[in-house]
């Protein structure tokens, strides 16, 4: 039996994953390495929980700050739960600590100056570049987790910027 890939189930040259917070720990390193050969995907990730650790420091110094997050006890339980007994700095669960010189797609990651995952977006930023990979960072003054779902004068100017990086890798 022949197996289907995306590309091969679908006829997609070309596709774009694109998450808010959790989601993105689910999917830009093990989607990425599972559909890199068939595809080219690009990432852009808003405010993304890519390190379900308590590591980032924006963790401890914005936790009064980000009005929609707190880490401890709610982010902290989900993550544990969602570790099943892995460590919570292994790769599977937390994308930040994988290996990325192999290769991965070009990256725009959205952040705001009040998110709690500030510091985790600056590492997974750092971590990306240092691999030698295409990635930006786009952080906005005074904004929190996901501020993209809030009607404010930032979401336009962001969505912008997404939309052009987005044409720039379609090309």
């Amino acid at each position: 039996m022949k197996s289907k890939t995306l590309t091969g189930l679908m006829g997609v040259s070309l596709c774009v994953l694109a998450g808010m917070s959790a989601a993105q720990d689910i999917n830009p390193y093990h989607t990425n390495k599972q559909i890199a050969e068939q595809a080219y995907p690009k990432k852009q990730p808003y405010s993304p929980w890519v390190d379900i650790s308590d590591a980032g420091d924006t963790l401890k110094t914005l936790e009064y700050t980000d009005p929609t997050l707190h880490y401890d006890p709610l982010l902290k339980t989900s993550a544990q739960a969602y570790a099943d007994g892995l460590a919570l700095t292994d790769p599977r669960v937390s994308p930040l600590y994988a290996n990325f010189s192999k290769g991965f797609s070009p990256t725009l990651i959205t952040e705001g100056t009040k998110c709690i995952f500030l510091s985790t977006s600056v590492r997974l930023f750092q971590v990306l570049e240092s691999a030698g990979q295409d990635a930006k960072l786009d952080v906005y003054e005074g904004m929190w987790h996901v501020f993209q779902t809030s009607p404010v004068p930032e979401t336009e100017v962001s969505l912008k910027k997404i939309a052009a990086f987005l044409y720039q890798h379609f090309k």
